[in-house]
């Protein structure tokens, strides 16, 4: 959902970093789910089954199931690098199942502690503001999950 806002920055922030690595790999075409995870596997069916060059697939929001599902149908699992966002029981497991193969977390649950004891500050019901507003980002693979 490129209206939001932290969608559009990773979704920039990777393009940035493959034009500035690996200049051979090209983005074949950015889909938008609307947050809504079986859309993302239909979206992800498509345009497989239409470009059989694709060799990865970057998904920055809901449906990590639902892509593994259509990566699964059209039997091209093991031809794609499949990345995604946040660690949850079900991605871990996924990934522990080699279905994923790597997950940008930036632990949401640590997001939203953050925001409200700055809102809380803020407004006067805590007396300290949060030490750090800025979370980790930790990338998980097969071997640390």
């Amino acid at each position: 959902m490129l209206s939001m806002i932290g969608h559009e920055e990773r979704e920039m922030g990777f393009r940035a970093v493959l034009r500035e690595r690996y200049p051979q790999c090209k983005v074949a075409e950015v889909l938008e789910s609307m947050e809504r995870g079986e859309r993302a596997g239909d979206l992800v069916f498509n345009a497989l089954k239409g470009n059989p060059r694709i060799r990865g697939i970057y998904n920055a929001s809901a449906g990590a199931r639902s892509v593994v599902s259509a990566m699964n149908a059209l039997g091209r699992r093991n031809e794609i690098v499949f990345i995604t966002h946040e660690l949850t029981d079900e991605r871990r497991q996924l990934m522990r199942e080699g279905l994923i193969d790597a997950i940008i977390d930036q632990d949401p649950a640590l997001e939203v502690r953050a925001a409200v004891e700055a809102l809380a500050a803020h407004f006067g019901r805590k007396d300290d503001p949060p030490a750090c507003l800025t979370t980790s980002i930790h990338i998980h693979m097969i071997e640390n999950c």
